[in-house]
């Protein structure tokens, strides 16, 4: 059983807000015009996020408290900070409006994660129960969100919002360091995060799902934030 808890930022009821500068409406079925100018909205909201929208900024991206569970262990991060977001690579975006479905890859090729952790219970052939820093680095990664929609009349206008979605990945190379892992032991702590990566895929077969569950709650709430506020027809070109 996987579980993720995940404290990040809360938005409510938006009221209608104009199309940002840096935003550019496409054809919403020229995937490469979505493509193109998606692109340029991350990295226009990098350093600063976008207040009006709730948006932080991604550069670095914070996270004030991170839960991960897989039955066996429970991992805990507080004042996660991620790198690597801003190196992001959209490399597809679709849109079918006849359907109400949409599609977004989204290519990382070099991620870190670090914070304080907490972890207790079982991993592999290990008994965990420790706390200091950790460390997570992952190398060419893919993550393919595939969502639907729904669009909303409000005061005359239609506005769209998220409903089902799911994430997928892969990453070709894991790197991890836990600081103190076996409490008290560095010869066992340096053995043990040896194993950890030794065995790397097994341990992202665990904790690679709700990670890419955070990923997905980052961009959810980017073009969330948008979907809420401002007009379906003011964000794409529909005709």
């Amino acid at each position: 059983m996987q579980k993720i808890a995940l404290c990040l930022f809360f938005f409510g009821y938006f009221s209608e807000a104009k199309l940002p500068e840096y935003i550019t409406p496409c054809p919403i079925t020229d995937s490469s015009c979505l493509k193109e100018h998606a692109q340029a909205t991350l990295k226009a909201l990098l350093n600063d996020g976008d207040r009006k929208f709730k948006i932080p900024r991604l550069y670095p991206l914070i996270i004030p408290e991170l839960e991960l569970g897989t039955g066996g262990l429970t991992l805990r991060i507080k004042n996660l900070t991620v790198e690597g977001i801003e190196d992001g690579i959209l490399d597809t975006v679709k849109f079918d409006p006849i359907n109400k479905k949409a599609l977004v890859k989204i290519v990382l090729p070099y991620s870190r994660m670090f914070g304080n952790y907490t972890a207790k219970g079982h991993i592999l052939i290990l008994t965990l129960d420790s706390a200091d820093k950790g460390e997570v680095i992952a190398r060419g990664g893919e993550f393919t969100w595939n969502f639907d929609y729904i669009l909303e009349k409000r005061n005359g206008d239609e506005y769209a919002k998220i409903t089902n979605d799911s994430i997928s990945f892969k990453i070709e190379k894991a790197e991890m360091y836990f600081k103190n892992i076996v409490n008290g032991n560095e010869r066992l702590s340096n053995s043990t995060n040896e194993l950890l990566n030794s065995e790397w895929k097994t341990v992202v077969e665990d904790f690679g799902p709700p990670i890419a569950q955070t990923i997905k709650g980052v961009y959810n709430l980017i073009l969330g934030s948008y979907f809420q506020r401002i007009p379906f027809n003011q964000l794409f070109v529909l005709k």
